[in-house]
């Protein structure tokens, strides 16, 4: 029966993921992710910044984009960045965020590696990755 049955190791470390969510906290440091991605996130605004961290199950072919969309559907419904559905071609602009240092679009930067380092594009942070855009003259 499926009650009976071994959990695989993804869904050990998704629970592990939910429950460290539930108990105040994100991934904690030194977590091992095996054939995952490791993830690191600014998360807050203003003077309350801090670093989340999540392991997410590695895919040929995701963007930083669908990283996103994973952590926020599976691991952590509180993550704030922009996403619309509508464009995801790299077209509107409004996804950027720095990727490993680097200031990329999420929908069109690939997510490689074992480690992916996500902040904010810019310091008019709202919350998390969301950043206030400059006023156009």
């Amino acid at each position: 029966s499926r009650a009976g049955r071994l959990l695989s190791q993804a869904e050990r470390i998704i629970l592990k993921s939910w429950s460290a969510f539930l108990h105040g906290s994100a991934m904690r440091k030194g977590v091992r992710c095996m054939n995952e991605m490791r993830v690191t996130v600014m998360r807050g605004s203003g003077q309350n910044r801090y670093e989340a961290e999540y392991c997410v199950p590695c895919t040929a072919g995701l963007s930083v984009m669908d990283v996103l969309d994973y952590i926020y559907e599976n691991l952590d419904p509180t993550l704030a960045y922009f996403s619309h559905e509508a464009c995801r071609q790299t077209a509107c602009g409004r996804c950027l965020v720095r990727v490993n240092g680097t200031v990329r679009l999420a929908c069109g930067c690939p997510a490689e590696g074992e480690r992916l380092v996500l902040a904010p594009w810019n310091d008019e942070v709202l919350r998390d990755l969301l950043c206030r855009f400059p006023a156009v003259e």
